[in-house]
Parts: C-alpha cells; sequence; structure tokens
C-alpha cells in the first residue's frame, strides 16, 4: 500500500472510485514533475566563500515509501556556489566538508510546488541560499577527554569526580562535586508524579560558570564562582526531572576544562563528558568528522 501527506491511498472498490484514484495519481505524477533550480552558495562563520564543499542532495520526486530517497552530491565551487537541478515537490540540502563543523544552519529543505507548502525555491542565482560551515580550530594534544557515569544520593551527599582522570574521590586539585535533593515526601515514592528537586555544583578547587555559545572553546578568562544552583519547582512549567548543561571550569592551579553534564533525578545520577587542559584555555578537542556537532 502507498502513503502520501499522512495516510495510505486506499485500494478502489468500485469504478468511481477507481476513476477518482486514477486523477489523483495523474495529478501526483504532475506535482513530481516540477521543475526544481536551486542556487545555493556555502560560506564559513566569516562569511568567506568554502569552496569543494560536499552538497547531498535529495529530491522528493516520489511517493513516500519505506525506502530512503535516493539522493546525489554535488560540490561548491571556487566561489562557494552550487547549483541542484532536477524535479519534484521539494528538494533536501545537507552541506558538509572535513575540517569544518555542520549544524542546522549547513542544512536546509525547499519547497517548488505550491501544493506542498510555501515556496521557497532560491531560483535566482543572484540571491542563493545560504549555507554556513564553521572551521575547526586547532586542537591540542594535551587536552584529556574523560567520559563516566556516576551514582549520586538524593539527600545531599556529595559524589566527587576528578576531572582530569575520571576518578571518583574527595579532594583531588581538579575535583567537582554534585550534590541532589529531592523533597523528603519523594524519596522511596514513585517518579511518575512531578516532585521538587534542587542540585548544587561545585569546584572546591577553582570556579564553574555556564557555557552557553555551541562553539564557545576557549574557557574565560574570569566570571567564576565557587558553585551553581539548579532548582525544579514541581509547580514551574518547565519542570523536567533532568537537566543537560555544559560548564567551563576554572582550577586555582591555572587549568581549565569543560564539563558537559547531564543530570537526572530519582536518584539516577548524572553522566559526563570532561575536557581537561593543564596548560591553556584552549578545549576544543581532536579533529572530528564531518558533519559532527560539538
Amino acid at each position: 500500500m502507498a502513503y502520501i501527506a499522512g495516510g495510505p491511498i486506499q485500494q478502489p472498490s468500485s469504478a468511481s472510485t477507481k476513476t477518482q484514484a486514477a486523477s489523483l495519481q495523474s495529478h501526483l505524477d504532475l506535482l513530481f514533475l516540477t521543475p526544481i533550480s536551486l542556487y545555493g552558495k556555502v560560506i564559513d562563520e566569516a562569511g568567506y566563500p568554502i569552496a569543494e564543499a560536499n552538497i547531498n542532495i535529495s529530491f522528493d520526486n516520489s511517493i513516500i515509501t519505506n525506502s530512503t530517497p535516493p539522493s546525489e552530491n554535488i560540490k561548491s565551487d571556487s566561489n562557494g556556489v552550487f547549483h541542484a537541478a532536477g524535479h519534484g515537490l521539494g528538494i533536501i540540502v545537507k552541506v558538509s566538508k572535513g575540517g569544518y563543523y555542520s549544524d542546522r544552519s549547513s542544512r536546509g529543505s525547499f519547497i517548488y510546488a505550491k501544493e506542498a507548502g510555501n515556496l521557497n525555491g532560491h531560483t535566482d542565482p543572484s540571491a542563493p541560499a545560504i549555507f554556513r560551515l564553521r572551521k575547526i580550530g586547532p586542537a591540542d594534544s594535551a587536552i584529556k577527554n574523560v567520559k563516566r557515569a556516576v551514582h549520586v544520593k538524593e539527600d545531599g551527599t556529595p559524589a566527587c569526580v576528578d576531572i582530569s582522570s575520571g576518578a571518583i574521590s574527595m579532594g583531588t586539585a581538579h575535583g567537582i562535586e554534585v550534590r541532589e535533593w529531592i523533597g523528603p515526601t519523594n524519596l522511596g515514592g514513585g517518579r511518575y508524579q512531578k516532585y521538587d528537586w534542587h542540585a548544587n555544583i561545585s569546584v572546591p578547587n577553582g570556579g564553574i560558570q555556564l557555557r552557553t555559545g555551541k562553539y564557545d572553546f576557549e574557557a574565560p578568562a574570569d566570571g567564576y564562582r565557587p558553585s551553581v544552583e539548579i532548582v525544579m519547582n514541581k509547580n514551574d512549567r518547565a519542570w523536567n526531572d533532568h537537566v543537560t548543561n555544559d560548564y567551563f571550569i576554572s582550577f586555582s592551579d591555572g587549568s581549565y576544562a569543560r564539563f558537559d553534564l547531564t543530570l537526572t533525578a530519582s536518584g539516577r545520577g548524572f553522566n559526563y563528558i570532561g575536557f581537561f587542559n593543564p596548560a591553556s584555555r584552549n578545549l576544543e578537542f581532536g579533529t572530528p568528522r564531518p558533519g559532527y556537532n560539538p
């Protein structure tokens, strides 16, 4: 059975429905033949064109099935420009290149048949669709990368991790302490109801601050405080039983770290990815594969 736009095309049960089905199929065939001509341009974070970027294009030119739509690949020219031509309701474009980060600004979906939505074809070469990639910065071989899952009790007992080694221990030079509290009426109970809970993340030998930019890889020189609080009130509309935040850490010996934390209530503890640099504020780790999102 074929599908399109949210439901199956029912098999006809009479001459009238057969005629209607044939008419619908004819209309769909015409829509799938809608000409597509898309002009695009690939630029970096500073607005400079990127040549030889990989452009993956998929045309929506057949009734959707369980199979993956066929795609093809082209390259941007020396000015970062490319042209994709074909036919269908629309086109999906994904851009990547080795040595660059890809994110939402490096992909797009464009409609050419008005029955499929608002037209946004970028058919004019003087007004191309813009796709952005971000250059991967120089990695520091001194950076250590640690991943761990850690159990946290619900009564405020600290769980202590050393971000330079991944060791779970108290009083280390590069230690981070995580505490969690859940209201007494919820201890030992089910977790299907909302409940009050809060957590504290502290750095005994340094400071911590929120990392807000996806591509902020250099730790700030200042602005740190001893700890941060996470508060969840059961009456808040934004309540959740887990929080995912990234933090910068500064230690008193001049070392820095990134602490990418997912903390879950209900006694399930937290997972973290740590990036520790003993010598500088650079925390961009390694050379990710094309399309990697930091």
